[in-house]
């Protein structure tokens, strides 16, 4: 791939080899394959590996695997579900699972599977680091492998799926010994060998249940105090009638509304995608501390309405300054705290800094209905996808994600259409993009 490093014209840079960005693909694909050879995929991990370390063997989508990266734009796509199974030969094998939600572990493998048809045109282990507006497009700055090594493409539009950052409030912060779920199963290799391990668990949303139904397997996790600000625990909100908003449908249904009823939809059904656990978590974890009573024993505490104030190192641990919700404080004594306290979406603001772009009223970069970046084209363009949290419930979400693809590829073609290479073939830009 040293051809990479040289400067280089390409038709779209997309930026983040998740989900999001892999529809993308796999929608260019299917309908205009040239267009694949002058794009890359860039991404500053060295795989696309899907949240490795927040995966148990219990751990299930949550999301119909029919919301893949392809199956309701086109059914006869080669990059939906199952053809992955059927080029596994494992298709019988699970349509004898009789289940629409496959292990996380199992829909990972899809992602990389769906990847390693465009290996030729992907960059890991290479971050972007800046982004400038040149003649005709973009200019962008990498830096790629250990070293940094800096290198920059010029590219006529760029595709923006960053993902989002996991985020943990400074006052939980206590060394190595507090850290967030998402990095979960690396953090708690260290302490595998420990007996009676006492783990804290500040939130109460999905990660929070599947990480509690996790801990309660666990022989050495002896004490498990789960705290929330809100009532432990509320039930996920899956009736199929607001999973509908959960569609690319419902998406541009809610995208149309008037801004003032859109926020005021999204916050009453908040409990269908955040602070709420499924049913089947929940009756799990029942289940497990029931079991618990009939041994005699009491591992898992709730604590509802409640606060940590501070955490500080002590000789037998950590130890937590917790408010309840009548203002009475408490402490409590841990080896472990782990924070399911969400995630925050920002590192595409500090990356498209440079560009001056314009915000909306709630200070988000302004995407429109093609989710092109107000301002950018009509002769080129940046688009930003899982992004605009405040637009529709399933933005960042599986929920409507091949649609969006295929609504974003329209657009990229009718800006290829219109782009004339000025000093290099078509086959000389294939050859600098793989």
């Amino acid at each position: 791939m040293n051809a990479m490093n040289q400067l280089s014209r390409l038709s779209t840079a997309l930026v983040g080899a998740g989900p999001a960005n892999l529809a993308v693909l796999a929608c260019m694909q299917d309908l205009c394959p040239d267009l694949v050879a002058r794009t890359q995929l860039i991404e500053r991990r060295s795989n696309s590996d899907w949240h490795p370390d927040f995966r148990f063997d219990s751990s299930t989508l949550q999301v119909s695997l029919l919301k893949d990266l392809a199956f309701t734009r086109d059914p006869t796509s080669k990059f939906t579900f199952w053809s992955f199974m059927h080029q596994q030969n494992l298709l019988n094998q699970f349509i004898h699972l009789n289940t629409y939600y496959p292990s996380r572990s199992l829909f990972s493998r899809y992602l990389n599977w769906v990847q390693d048809h465009f290996d030729q045109i992907t960059r890991f282990d290479t971050e972007v680091t800046e982004i400038q507006p040149a003649k005709d497009g973009y200019r962008i700055r990498l830096a790629e492998g250990e070293d940094r090594r800096e290198s920059e493409i010029l590219t006529r539009n760029v595709v923006i799926a960053l993902g989002h950052e996991p985020h943990m409030p400074s006052h939980l912060k206590c060394g190595d010994d507090t850290f967030h779920a998402i990095k979960f199963q690396s953090e708690f290799e260290r302490h595998r060998h420990r007996k009676d391990l006492r783990v804290a668990v500040v939130g109460a949303g999905q990660t929070a249940g599947e990480l509690i139904q996790n801990l309660m397997r666990m022989e050495n996790v002896s004490d498990i105090l789960s705290l929330s600000r809100g009532f432990l625990f509320r039930q996920t909100d899956d009736n199929p009638f607001v999973n509908d908003l959960y569609t690319f449908n419902g998406m541009r249904k809610m995208r149309d509304d008037a801004p003032i009823r859109r926020r005021a939809l999204m916050a009453e059904l908040s409990n269908s995608n955040y602070a709420a656990v499924t049913s089947d978590i929940l009756q799990d974890i029942y289940r497990l501390n029931f079991e618990d009573s009939l041994n005699d024993r009491q591992r898992l505490r709730l604590q509802s309405h409640s606060e940590v104030l501070e955490v500080s190192k002590v000789s037998e641990g950590l130890r937590l300054v917790i408010r309840d919700g009548l203002g009475n404080r408490q402490v409590e004594t841990v080896d472990l705290l782990v924070a399911c306290t969400g995630f925050r979406n920002s590192r595409h603001l500090d990356l498209l800094a440079p560009l001056d772009l314009r915000l909306n009223d709630d200070g988000q970069i302004a995407v429109n209905q093609n989710y092109r970046v107000e301002g950018t084209g009509p002769q080129s363009g940046i688009f930003l996808v899982n992004h605009a949290t405040d637009t529709a419930l399933a933005e960042h979400t599986l929920g409507g994600l091949a649609g969006r693809a295929e609504l974003i590829c329209k657009d990229l073609f009718d800006i290829d259409a219109s782009w004339k290479p000025q000093s290099t073939t078509q086959g000389q830009l294939a050859t600098a993009a793989v």
